[in-house]
């Protein structure tokens, strides 16, 4: 396995979040929340797009050299990130002699499919070999992973989501224990009012005789 480097601009901040492109793939663009975010994303976009352009048949832009690159065109703030990747096996371009009715029906083939000829072909050298089983299990698990971090990066302890919810579950708790509070506060027995004793009515007094 090798390690292939490509530059890419980085422009961004705090508030809107960070943007790296790359000059020498000019359509890949990445986005990202944080600058900790922006090397895993830019890695596994660039890593992703190598192994398209190797299945489509496509030979990869050669990276480009740091004192080569200049400015951003768009930004003069821009910052340079470099994003590497390991790889299994990096194109090559070979002449071969194949058959011209073959040829066609590879073309076919590969049309019908949506496919180059280079693909195509190395598809059907894998299955051939026995390792388009083993290469088609490693994408579906590299994607599970993918998603599962960007399901974690949405759903998990530190994101948004969950702070948002963390939040208003605080709130509906302290509502209801103050709510609590006010009820059992209306319930508690008060102690009767204390009523004044009644007094004896004195008998009326009789005059004297003379």
């Amino acid at each position: 396995m090798a390690a292939v480097v490509y530059p890419a601009f980085v422009t961004g901040n705090r508030d809107s979040g960070y943007e790296a492109r790359f000059p020498d793939i000019p359509d890949l663009v990445v986005r990202a929340g944080s600058q900790g975010e922006l090397m895993p994303t830019a890695r596994n976009a660039l890593q992703r797009r190598l192994e398209k352009m190797t299945a489509d048949g496509m030979d990869w832009p050669e990276p480009s050299e740091i004192s080569g690159l200049g400015s951003h065109p768009d930004s003069t703030g821009a910052s340079t990130l470099l994003v590497d990747v390991d790889v299994d096996d990096a194109p090559v371009r070979v002449n071969i002699s194949i058959g011209e009715r073959l040829l066609k029906r590879i073309d076919q083939a590969a049309e019908a499919r949506g496919m180059t000829r280079s693909g195509f072909m190395a598809m059907a050298s894998r299955q051939a070999m026995g390792e388009a089983f083993q290469w088609d299990a490693r994408k579906v698990e590299e994607t599970f992973a993918y998603y599962g971090r960007k399901l974690n990066e949405k759903l998990g302890p530190e994101s948004d989501f969950y702070k948002g919810v963390s939040e208003l579950e605080r709130k509906i708790t302290r509502s209801a224990e103050a709510f609590a509070y006010q009820v059992a506060e209306a319930f508690k027995t008060k102690p009767a009012p204390v009523q004044p004793k009644p007094t004896a009515e004195e008998p009326p007094i009789e005059p004297k005789a003379p």
